[in-house]
């Protein structure tokens, strides 16, 4: 792709995160974008979410990034052996995002890799909603595997975003998918957006679950 190409595409990209929709997806919300000087690389936070998110144009992909800051090359060995088995499990049994580590220091981030080709706004919605769930998912890990580590609440929740979703008119049996593929298992995923269904009081008669 030329650099023109990598131009227009940042450009859709930027479009997109600007257009504040009446609805709750999570590309229609409020985003306040920093271009990284001398970079492809601009950094895309909003109202809710800790942390942001890096999105960077390469030949053939837009990259969103999650940084977290969590550095493991310190840690104790067993920790850290104990830590990379179950990023790789949660990695297998995912099917979007990813997680891997940066840099020397070992920083875990989170990605999702989207092929310019087929870009589409709603794909880029899902990228986002799935980095937020590969999030929530690694949090449950580190509570298990590092020692000491403590948790914040955060206000954008997973139950946020699979009610965001539902209203949004996504079926049940995507956002199990979703779920299942960020880490979660099919019995919890499937229980989880049945009781927030309910709570919405939403029609279920062409989003059954299988």
């Amino acid at each position: 792709m030329t650099q023109n190409g990598k131009e227009k595409t940042m450009e859709k990209v930027v479009e997109w995160l600007g257009e504040v929709g009446s609805g709750k997806s999570l590309v229609n919300q409020k985003w306040d974008i920093t271009p990284i000087e001398d970079t492809d690389i601009i950094m895309a936070s909003t109202e809710g979410l800790p942390f942001s998110i890096g999105i960077e144009i390469t030949e053939k992909f837009v990259n969103l990034v999650i940084y977290t800051g969590i550095e493991t090359a310190v840690l104790p060995n067993q920790e850290r052996l104990k830590l990379y088995r179950d990023l790789l499990l949660l990695n297998n049994e995912n099917q979007m995002m990813k997680l891997l580590l940066a840099g020397r220091e070992e920083t875990i981030g989170i990605r999702v890799d989207l092929d310019i080709l087929t870009l589409g706004k709603m794909e880029f919605n899902d990228a986002l909603s799935s980095l937020i769930i590969g999030a929530e998912a690694l949090k449950t890990i580190l509570s298990s595997s590092i020692t000491g580590q403590t948790e914040e609440k955060e206000e954008n929740s997973i139950e946020d975003i699979i009610a965001s979703e539902l209203e949004s008119g996504k079926s049940k049996k995507s956002i199990i998918k979703d779920l299942v593929s960020a880490g979660m298992s099919k019995e919890d995923a499937t229980a989880i957006v049945k009781e927030i269904a309910e709570k919405l009081n939403m029609d279920a008669r062409d989003r059954y679950i299988s």
